[in-house]
């Protein structure tokens, strides 16, 4: 992509452009959406991406920021008529009411067991979540696929508007830079395939045809690239410009995870996915010698931490019952047992604490973090000297 020939530079960024949209996705819902506006703007049903805008940046900053996201309260975007601004939740309120009224209507039948309130509860989300891949249509334009797969990415997708504490591990930002803003196309201009074709010249005609698709996805090195130079075992050397990958974003999907939809709908889960420079590659290589043993084990300590306080106030009324010349109960012996135990098990278990997600990881790639697609093999300090001095 940093080649010195411009058309050898085309072709590789397009090719990438267009990957990255097939395998990358930062959109709510892969059809487009209609809702009615809750303003006095409201016509009916209208696309979303024509009726609303992004907020001015300072809000979305706001919306970043650890306590001032509380005040914003995900209102991000906003009437491109009235100014009146709008959460991306009400949004997706809006989006399931009219999906909703789509599949009444064409069922013409009242199921009360298919129906369900609005905004949808916890309980109910988590439900139609895990169900997706049982119950859904592939027919993408069946209201009830369409129900389901918003249901699906409001789920394990969407970024909370309040954040987690993991968001700002880095500073009072959240370190994923979510709400992002929603590209609706303002990227880059619009061209017809005509346009692709004349560009790419006439052996790319696919590749021109899933380049007249986008509306927002591009390679972004900055105002002013940085370049950097990488290092190979051959003495060679590489140059190329510190870039990110920037996702086509509809309107309302301000706060979504970027995912890879297909494996979100066979897996029902969150599949967040990320591509950008070499220094990417470097990170998730990295990552599989990550320490995470003191996010793993925290929900293991609260409830050790828990059982810990009720084990000692036990013993403490054994202690008051003693001086009191009381007979001591079974209990008091069963809970000097259980103590003694726990401590047992904390002291063989306290290093060795892995996450569910990760367990299963581990398990599907025998013993790895990750599945790569060549084998590792050991290479001495004095071997890879004699590679760069060009020795045997």
């Amino acid at each position: 992509m940093f080649a010195e020939d411009e058309k050898t530079q085309k072709i590789a960024r397009a090719s990438y452009i267009a990957y990255i949209n097939k395998v990358m996705s930062a959109a709510q819902c892969d059809f487009e959406a209609e809702v009615t506006r809750n303003c006095a703007c409201g016509t009916g049903n209208e696309k979303i991406n024509e009726v609303y805008e992004n907020c001015d940046l300072e809000d979305l900053m706001k919306a970043r920021h650890d306590t001032l996201c509380r005040d914003i309260g995900g209102r991000v975007m906003q009437c491109k008529d009235c100014k009146q601004k709008v959460s991306t939740s009400d949004l997706t309120s809006a989006m399931l009411r009219t999906l909703h009224e789509m599949k009444s209507n064409a069922s013409k039948e009242n199921d009360s067991g298919a129906s369900f309130a609005i905004p949808i509860s916890r309980e109910w989300l988590d439900i139609a979540a895990y169900r997706t891949i049982y119950d859904h249509n592939v027919d993408e334009g069946d209201p009830d696929a369409q129900l389901r797969f918003i249901l699906l990415n409001e789920r394990f997708n969407q970024h909370l508007v309040t954040h987690m504490r993991s968001c700002f591990k880095k500073g009072c930002f959240c370190r994923f830079l979510l709400p992002n803003l929603a590209t609706g196309g303002y990227i880059i201009d619009a061209l017809h395939e005509s346009d692709y074709k004349e560009w790419l010249e006439e052996e790319h005609e696919g590749l021109a045809k899933e380049l007249a698709k986008n509306e927002g996805t591009r390679v972004y090195e900055g105002k002013t690239p940085k370049p950097v130079e990488r290092h190979k075992l051959d003495g060679g050397i590489d140059k190329e410009n510190r870039f990110c990958v920037e996702i086509e974003r509809p309107q309302g999907c301000q706060f979504m995870n970027t995912h890879n939809v297909t494996l979100s709908r066979m897996f029902t889960c969150n599949t967040n996915v990320a591509a950008g420079d070499s220094g990417q590659t470097f990170y998730q290589t990295l990552y599989e010698c990550k320490n995470t043993q003191n996010d793993d084990r925290e929900s293991r300590d609260i409830v050790a931490k828990n059982v810990i306080r009720r084990l000692l106030r036990a013993q403490e009324r054994g202690k008051e019952r003693r001086k009191a010349d009381e007979e001591e109960d079974e209990v008091n012996t069963w809970v000097e047992g259980l103590s003694r135990v726990l401590s047992g098990i904390n002291a063989a278990t306290s290093r060795t604490v892995i996450s569910a997600p990760m367990s299963h990881s581990l398990a599907v790639n025998k013993g790895s973090r990750f599945h790569f697609s060549h084998q590792f093999a050991e290479l001495l300090v004095g071997q890879l000297e004699d590679i760069l001095d060009k020795k045997e």
